[in-house]
């Protein structure tokens, strides 16, 4: 959530935008891909994101700082 909230306020819009791959923002995190892709889906359905291809559509930015403890 974190990671999400700071490219989030780097934006210049809702979207963000993930500048690596998968494996390689999985691996920057200290994750593997599996676990991301998890992390991911549990915001998706919390209603904090929604995925369109490697865009993230921020849907509640309120609840991300929240969930990143900000």
């Amino acid at each position: 959530a974190r990671f999400l909230l700071a490219q989030h306020r780097r934006s210049t819009d809702r979207g963000v935008e993930l500048p690596l791959s998968h494996r390689d923002t999985a691996g920057l995190l200290g994750m593997v891909e599996e676990s991301l892709s998890r992390q991911i889906t549990a915001l998706e359905r919390l209603g904090v994101l929604r995925r369109r291809g490697r865009r993230l559509m921020i849907e509640d930015a309120a609840r991300l700082e929240d969930l990143a403890g900000e």
